[in-house]
């Protein structure tokens, strides 16, 4: 209860208590004259609107006090809510500022990114083509050493050769361990094993003992030209000989060698112009390097017919009781004998899967 109320309280009860007082005649005194009554009623009635006038001015002069109290308390609440809007407002001006300039950050930051994700795509970009060109090289080095062991395969059947350049493109792919070279990694496996379960044929040597007789060829003598072989000299005598004994042998020696007999089991070789000579000899020559091709292609039907005929030319046209002869008699039959029927394998596959990959590539 504030102070208001308590006064107004006070200055009911007072009321109440004159009323009653006034009201409520003393039983004890007898009743007086209307004279005298008159009066005490009157000042009854002075104390009574005194009162109520002291309660009145006590109230007005409380709700006086509480309205200043009020208004102070109103200006200072005022006083203090202007300084909260001022602060407010500072805060607000401080707050917009930060606000645009953190939107101005951001606005740059947005530019930035916008350059990053740029150069990203760029630099992803790069990367897809460096990687296009890298895996290019790669596919280019592969196929130039695929058709190299093509080629030896099909022009010289050189088995070892074509090994060779195989192993060096699988150890390429085994470098750059890419993942869409795994499959051909496998073809190129499976290329090697089938090379290397191929029956071993010695070309190399066979072709150094067809070397060895074209190289001869224009060392060989014809068989017309052929001379008696010298005869075989008799008996030295005995160290305990006499001289004449001695004189006597050596005169026999020299009378036999004037008479020679030699036995030809062929026919007689034929006469050769010098002209024909030099053809018969090229002749020859083209012979044996067209068994030599033959060998590298692996036919040995056309390689042994070659073999064939150059041998019968040498028996033939040419002295064989030569060394050169006999040497090369001797190695045209052991190249008759070789046996040249590999089956190569194709790489046709393979070049095909390089040919795709690199069409994906692009």
């Amino acid at each position: 209860m504030n102070e208001h109320d308590i006064s107004t309280a006070a200055s009911t009860n007072a009321a109440s208590a004159a009323n009653n007082a006034i009201a409520e005649p003393d039983a004890s005194r007898p009743m007086a004259s209307a004279s005298a009554a008159v009066p005490r009623k009157t000042t009854a009635w002075v104390w009574a609107l005194g009162a109520i006038a002291v309660l009145v001015v006590g109230q007005w002069w409380m709700s006086q006090q509480q309205l200043s109290s009020l208004r102070e308390e109103v200006a200072r609440r005022l006083a203090e809510a202007d300084a909260v809007a001022r602060d407010s407002r500072t805060l607000a001006h401080t707050s917009q500022e930060a606000l645009l300039d953190m939107q101005s950050k951001i606005g740059g930051m947005d530019v930035r990114v916008a350059e990053l994700q740029s150069q990203q795509t760029t630099l992803a970009q790069l990367y897809q083509d460096v990687g296009r060109v890298r895996d290019e090289s790669v596919l280019v080095e592969v196929e130039q050493a695929i058709l190299l062991a093509s080629q030896q395969l099909a022009l010289a059947s050189n088995v070892q050769a074509a090994l060779v350049a195989l192993q060096g493109a699988e150890t390429r792919l085994t470098e750059t361990n890419r993942p869409q070279f795994f499959s051909l990694r496998k073809q190129l496996t499976r290329d090697i094993e089938k090379l290397r379960a191929l029956p071993q044929s010695d070309i190399s040597g066979l072709t150094l003992k067809l070397d060895g007789v074209i190289a001869v060829v224009d060392e060989l003598g014809f068989a017309y030209e052929r001379h008696p072989l010298p005869a075989p000299k008799g008996e030295p005598p005995a160290q305990n000989s006499t001289w004449l004994e001695r004189l006597s042998n050596d005169v026999w020696q020299e009378l036999k060698g004037l008479v020679r007999i030699e036995r030809l089991d062929g026919a007689d070789p034929a006469l050769l112009a010098p002209d024909q000579g030099f053809f018969l000899r090229e002749n020859l020559r083209l012979r044996l390097l067209n068994a030599r091709l033959m060998l590298l292609q692996r036919d040995t039907r056309v390689f042994r017919r070659d073999v064939q005929q150059a041998r019968q030319w040498i028996q033939r046209h040419f002295d064989t009781r030569t060394r050169q002869a006999q040497n090369a008699l001797l190695q045209l039959d052991q190249l008759a004998q070789a046996d040249l029927s590999v089956e190569l394998p194709s790489l046709a596959d393979t070049l095909a899967q390089i040919s795709a990959l690199r069409q994906r590539n692009h």
